[in-house]
């Protein structure tokens, strides 16, 4: 009897830790399928390997549009898969939807944007 009191207290908090853990909702500033203010576009952030480097994983910003077609994707990404980026859609001046990235690993914050009907990515700062 004492043996199973003594189980019951260790798993207990055991599994409040991993219920707690795995219900999250996900990291802020990461979320997947994040729609864009206009609600005509989405972005993904799939890790794949680089076409630089051999082997190094990179975060890899892919928009698509509501058909769930892709309308841009970053190849050329230096984005570490090893380090955190975070990103947001926004509105620029003109109300255009406009996806902010920022990477943790160098400071920098990229912002992709339609420009004339075609998607380009910007360097906005270094912090």
């Amino acid at each position: 009897m004492g043996r199973k009191i003594i189980t019951g207290i260790i798993l207990l908090p055991v599994v409040i830790i991993l219920w707690t853990y795995c219900s999250r909702p996900g990291i802020d500033g990461q979320q997947q399928h994040l729609a864009s203010p206009s609600g005509n576009y989405f972005v993904e952030m799939p890790i794949y390997k680089s076409t630089a480097e051999k082997d190094f994983p990179v975060w890899t910003p892919t928009i698509k549009n509501i058909s769930g077609e892709i309308v841009y994707i970053d190849r050329a990404s230096d984005l570490s898969g090893y380090h955190n980026s975070y990103w947001k859609w926004e509105k620029d001046a003109a109300g255009d939807d406009v996806l902010s990235i920022y990477n943790s690993d160098t400071g920098e914050v990229h912002h992709y944007c339609q420009k004339k009907g075609t998607w380009e990515k910007r360097l906005i700062a270094m912090q």
